[in-house]
Order: structure tokens, then C-alpha cells, then sequence
């Protein structure tokens, strides 16, 4: 009996036969098999492994993790439908405020690497500095650069000879470049 249990589990190595094979399913039908060695030990002349069977669909499913798709609903945290009293809410007083001497009612509200342009208590847009290291959209955090943008937003929707545009959602992302050099010189969120 022992010997004939022994020879069972010999074949059934060798044929591949595992727990999870599918009765009356032929092997072409059941997903390809990769065996990974997790562990090896040498006793006397022969070597034990210890190993794991994975299929592709397995594999597959670890190593993809999915981008957070950016919507585009906030830079920095702050989003185009916060007041003047969120964004001091939510980011404190600013460096300073200064008033637009050419657009009535535009008043900037200046912070660390950002500005905030306001018309009256709305945001109108928000202007991200070119020496700001990173950018934070829709709670992600980006390095503030062209690549690591493109890298996450996919291609831009529109290209111009100052910059490119991520549009999402009714809002848009411009990376402004110099139209010789391509350095970022701007983001401007709106």
C-alpha cells in the first residue's frame, strides 16, 4: 500500500497533476503554469526544493497596480469651488495678498511655491511656481515636472507653443514651457 501510494504522487508530479486541475478538464484548457522555487536545501547528493505554483493570471494581477485616474478636482488642495475663507481654512494665512493693479477685483493670495488669484470671493485660477518640487492633484503627489505630468495624466489634450494642457472635468492643467529651452516655467490649474 505504501508503495503504491509512493508511486501515485511520483506520477502525479510528473504528469502535473495538481488540487487545482479541474476534473475532466484537458491541460491545454487549464491556465499555463509557472513554478517558482521558493527555497532550496542540499542534504547529501541530492537537492530538495520547495516551490509554488502561479499562473499568468496571477502574476498578471500583482504586478499591474492601477493609476489613480486624476480628475483634476484639486491642486494642492485646494479646488476651483473653495471661497476665499476655504483656501485660508484649509492652507492658513498667506505669505502676503497683493491687489491686480490692472483687473479690478483680482487680489493674489501668495503661499509657499503657489498663488492663488481670486475675483472677489472665487477662485479663478491658481498658479503653481516652476521651482516647486512636487504638485499634489487630486490627493497624488506628482514631482512638479513635465515627464512625471505626462506620466500621469497620459498625453496632453492640447499642445500650444507656450506649454500643454490636461483637460478634465471642465478644468484644465497647463504646463507652461520656454518655448526655446522646454523648461517648465509654470502650472497653472483652472
Amino acid at each position: 500500500m505504501k508503495n503504491l501510494l509512493i508511486a501515485v504522487c511520483f506520477i502525479g508530479a510528473v504528469c502535473g497533476i495538481s488540487a487545482d486541475a479541474a476534473p475532466g478538464k484537458a491541460l491545454s484548457e487549464r491556465p499555463e503554469q509557472t513554478t517558482i522555487v521558493t527555497r532550496s536545501e542540499l542534504k547529501g547528493n541530492l537537492t530538495y526544493a520547495s516551490h509554488t505554483s502561479v499562473t499568468a493570471e496571477r502574476i498578471e494581477a500583482v504586478s499591474e497596480k492601477p493609476k489613480p485616474r486624476l480628475q483634476l478636482l484639486s491642486v494642492n488642495g485646494v479646488s476651483l469651488y473653495d471661497s476665499r475663507q476655504d483656501v485660508i481654512r484649509k492652507l492658513g494665512e498667506p505669505l502676503s495678498t497683493e491687489k491686480d493693479e490692472l483687473l479690478a477685483g483680482m487680489e493674489m493670495l501668495h503661499y509657499p511655491f503657489m498663488t492663488i488669484y481670486l475675483i472677489g470671493e472665487s477662485i479663478d485660477f491658481v498658479e503653481v511656481a516652476h521651482t516647486a518640487e512636487r504638485i499634489v492633484v487630486d490627493d497624488v503627489e506628482l514631482l512638479a515636472t513635465e515627464a512625471s505630468i505626462k506620466e500621469a495624466f497620459g498625453e496632453p489634450d492640447f499642445v500650444a507653443e507656450d506649454g500643454i494642457v490636461f483637460i478634465r472635468n471642465g478644468f484644465a492643467l497647463k504646463l507652461f514651457l520656454d518655448e526655446t529651452t522646454r523648461d517648465l516655467t509654470s502650472i497653472t490649474y483652472f
